[in-house]
């Protein structure tokens, strides 16, 4: 018999990975019921939802009865709710890494840059060696940490091209 710990465990290990094959945004679609109708064929009743631009039939069985239809439909979007906030909350993750791994690529870039503008240098061989080294830094904190106008900077940017 399982403990209470480990079904708990096992739970969350469901919910971490989602069960269907469906992306974000056909989970968005299929969590609105606006995407969902259904029609009486004669005799029972179909499920139809719209998730790739057209009304396509969403269940294989069809329905005696409205009401089991409505359930079978709202347990579902139930449940399509949970898978899309587990893709949320792992997108949000994702951004979060991507923004500290940007962070710290500039912080490394950055202190490159005060490095080669502490060395004794002519302030255009200090540009030159910054430009190589810069990828992600914008040219105004370029210009701060070297103490130069952004009118003078650029013009050392020019002398540069022309050199090569």
């Amino acid at each position: 018999m399982l403990s209470k710990k480990e079904i708990i465990n096992n739970e969350l290990e469901l919910l971490e990975l989602p069960a269907s094959n469906w992306t974000h945004n056909e989970f968005k679609l299929l969590t609105d019921l606006n995407n969902h109708r259904y029609t009486f064929d004669g005799y029972e009743y179909v499920w139809e939802s719209n998730v790739s631009g057209s009304w396509s039939r969403h269940c294989i069985n069809n329905f005696k009865t409205l009401n089991k239809l409505k359930h079978y439909r709202m347990f579902n979007i139930k449940h399509w709710n949970k898978e899309l906030d587990v893709l949320n909350k792992k997108a949000s993750r994702d951004d979060r890494n991507a923004a500290k791994v940007f962070e710290r690529i500039v912080d490394k870039e950055f202190k490159a840059v005060i490095k080669i503008a502490q060395k004794k240098l002519k302030p255009i061989k200090k540009v030159q060696l910054i430009l190589e080294v810069k990828s992600e830094l914008d040219n105004a904190t370029i210009c701060k940490a070297l103490g130069l106008s952004k009118r003078t900077f650029y013009r050392y940017i020019d002398k540069i091209n022309k050199i090569n």
